[in-house]
């Protein structure tokens, strides 16, 4: 897994990009949540940009992740 990056966020406290197997990482709560980003049409690299310019970390989190995303247990 790459590098963890710590973000400005009272809900999220890092993210981290696997771009080789498009798996973005969050540390939510001391807890590490794995999506696959499974859509091969999906910049999976953009989208990890997309989340760290994002103003509110955690509502493009649960718009983007929670609904859309695939969670890797």
């Amino acid at each position: 897994m790459a590098t963890w990056t710590p973000v400005n966020s009272s809900f999220i406290q890092a993210v981290a990009l696997c771009e080789q197997s498009r798996i973005i990482a969050f540390r939510v709560n001391n807890e590490e949540l794995f999506f696959e980003i499974s859509n091969p049409r999906i910049n999976v690299e953009s989208l990890f940009n997309s989340f760290l310019r994002a103003k509110s970390k955690g509502r493009f989190f649960n718009q983007v992740f929670r609904i859309g995303g695939r969670l890797l247990k």
